[in-house]
Formats: structure tokens, sequence, C-alpha cells
């Protein structure tokens, strides 16, 4: 059993981190959901409401590999507990500042900043340690529930974000370090400090290993960020895309939260079952009809119009991202030895921090232009990624 856990067992250390996913999930999911509120409470501009959102996750996106390279070197609990304090802080500074007085808004920023850096040590260090800590198809398992974590927070994030809204418009920031202070005792009890793992190389040669270990698996790692970065491409622009034709139906408020939640509950069960269920020589199969059922999916959202059969459309999509996702933290959480793979699993965060942050506005922005084109294309590309991604699980021999 690796240092990180001492005496612990394996599964007291995994079942402490489950919450960091959710909090990580939270992060712009519950903003996104009272922006309106904010923006009225503030007398801003909607574009400077959306930089609430940009100024934690481009912070995120760039320090991930840096989160990942210092867990390697220091241990995945010392990067994790900091990273879930900071992220905590962020929301109380922002919170605790607006109730005492007027508070400017690059103050809400830089409470945010400071969110988002203290997000890059959390969800991604946490599933590198899930990797480090089990093997094989309990790897795949553990790591499905994460996944489906991340998937919670983003289903319960409108309804905590809505209630606390409710009582103040900066009450949701007060949220961050009510449940972060939550996350950092279940670490703190269910993790025993490691000693030094990566400390007694130079960072000369720790690099020189990185580098000698991602030019061996250099197939395995550009596949799977590619897959990554083209499935959350086209689910954000398609959650984005079914918000919009939401609204043109006159489908506002509440009502439109909870059709909204139906593809991410199914997100999360197809991720459990695949994850508890799934075997090896069945992930090319999960990445194949994954892919095509978000090509159908897409092709839905780009002729359909009625309220239910757009979400049964948005729900094809789920079953892409439920088949595909876990599969992928698989093959990048064991493409490298333990040594390099913080750097490794962070790197691929960034991608799907990329892949969220490109969806919404590259649909928003084609979506009105080309209409029916841009679902096609999107089918064509998802279709395309499944006959490749099908074609790489035999090439690498996974689950043969």
């Amino acid at each position: 059993m690796p240092g990180e856990v001492g005496s612990l067992s394996k599964n007291k250390a995994f079942w402490s981190m489950v919450t960091v996913p959710f909090l990580w999930a939270l992060s712009n999911s519950m903003i996104i959901a009272v922006l309106p509120d904010i923006q009225t409470a503030l007398r801003i501009s909607p574009g400077r409401a959306g930089l609430l959102t940009t100024s934690l996750s481009i912070p995120t996106a760039i320090l991930l590999p840096v989160a990942g390279v210092l867990s390697d070197r220091y241990g995945r609990k010392t990067i994790m507990v900091p990273g879930v304090i900071l992220y905590g802080l962020g929301g109380a500074l922002i919170g605790s500042f607006a109730a005492l007085g007027p508070i400017p808004y690059w103050g809400i920023l830089a409470g945010r900043v400071v969110q988002g850096i203290g997000a890059a040590g959390m969800t991604l260090v946490a599933m590198a340690l899930a990797a480090d800590l089990f093997q094989g198809e309990e790897r795949v398992r553990v790591l499905g529930i994460l996944e489906a974590s991340n998937s919670l927070g983003k289903l319960v994030s409108p309804i905590l974000g809505t209630l606390a809204v409710g009582w103040a418009w900066y009450a949701p920031f007060l949220t961050y370090p009510i449940l972060s202070g939550v996350g950092v005792v279940s670490l703190i009890l269910g993790i025993k400090s490691p000693p030094s793992t990566g400390r007694e190389n130079s960072l000369r040669r720790y690099f020189q290993d990185l580098s000698q270990a991602v030019a061996s698996e250099t197939l395995k790692l550009v596949g799977t960020y590619s897959l990554a970065l083209i499935t959350i491409i086209l689910w954000f622009g398609g959650l984005s895309a079914t918000s919009q034709l939401l609204d043109k139906a006159k489908i506002s408020g509440t009502y439109r939260g909870v059709l909204l939640a139906i593809p991410v509950l199914l997100v999360i069960i197809t991720d459990l079952l695949a994850s508890r269920y799934g075997r090896p020589e069945w992930f090319p199969y999960f990445i194949a009809s994954g892919l095509v059922a978000m090509a159908l999916g897409q092709m839905g959202l780009g002729h359909l119009r009625s309220p239910f059969p757009v979400i049964l459309a948005l729900s094809l999509g789920a079953l892409a991202m439920g088949l595909v996702m876990p599969v992928l933290n698989s093959l990048i959480t064991s493409a490298v030895a333990q040594g390099q793979r913080g750097a490794v699993t962070t790197t691929y965060g960034s991608v799907r921090c990329l892949g969220s942050a490109l969806g919404p506005p590259l649909y928003g922005f084609f979506m009105d232009s080309y209409g029916i084109w841009l679902f096609l294309f999107a089918a064509v590309l998802s279709l395309g990624a499944g006959v490749a991604g099908f074609f790489l699980m035999r090439r690498l021999k996974v689950g043969v």
C-alpha cells in the first residue's frame, strides 16, 4: 500500500476524498444558477457577471499541471488540503466582506481567483491518489464514483444556489467555506500525512523521468486528451443549446432546472453502472457506443424543438459522458507510474476545463448563424471520434 495512507485502510482514505469532486462541481455551477440575482444586486452588465465564472476557471486550468507536479513530489494530501482551504477561503472573503458592507466588483473577482487557485489542487489530484491506491477493475470503480460525485455536485448546485440567494445575494459564496470545512476535516482524518514521495530525486531528474514516460505513452495520452476534449465540448455545448431551446419554448425558472437535471442524473447513473459492472474488454465498445449516442443526440438537438424530445436528445449525450469518461479516467491515471501520475492527470484536468469553457460559447456563437449545420458537424465529429476511439482502444490492446 502506498505511503499516502500509512496504516489506515485505502477504502477509508478513498471515501474521505469523495467530497472533493463534489465541491469542485459547485465552483461555477452554483454561481451560474444565480448570476442574474448577483448581476442585479451589483448593478453590473451580463458580461461582467460572466467574468465571475471565468476568473475562477482560468487560474484553475493554468495551475492544474503545477498542482500535479507538486503532488508527485510532496504527496497528494499535501496539495489537496491547502487547495480545499483556499477554495473555501475565497468564498468566505466574498461573503464576509459583502455582509459587512459594500464590496467592490474587483474584490469579488479577487475572491474567485483565490478559489480558482485552490480548485487546481482538488479533484484531479484526488483522482491521482485514487489511482495510487487501487488497481485494475477496482480502480475503474473508484474513479467512476469520483466522477459521479462531481456530477452529483452539478445536479444539486442550482438548488443550493437558489436556496441560498433567497436569503442574500452573497449567501451562495458562504456555502463554500461551510462545505469546504467538512471536506478538510474528512481529508485530515481519512488520509495519514504522507512522507516525502518524489523529493529524493532532483527536479531535473523528475522532469527527465516525466518526459520519458510521456514519450513512451504519446499515443495513449494524445488520444485520451483528444477524446476527452471532444466529448466535453459536445456535452457542455449541448447543455447550452438545450437551455436556449427551452427558453425559446417559454420554459423557464424551476421547471427548466428540473428538466435539465434529468440528463445530469442519467450521467450519474450510467457512470456508476459502467464503472461498477464494466470490464476492460468492454472499453472499446463503451467509447464507440457512447459517442454514437452523442452523435444521435446532436442531430436531435438540431431538429427537435418541443421540451421533452429536446431533453431526450440531450440524454443521449449524457450516455456518452457516463460511458466514455470513466474509461478515459482509467486510461489517463494508468498511463504512467505513480511518480509522474499527478502531472499527467492534472494536465488531463486542464483539457477538461478547456472543453467545458469552450462548449457553451462555441454553440452560442454558431447556433444562430449556422443552425442545423452546427449540429450536423458536431454529429460527424462525434461519430469520427467514436470510430477513432474504438480502434485506439484496440491499438492499445485495452481489454485484449
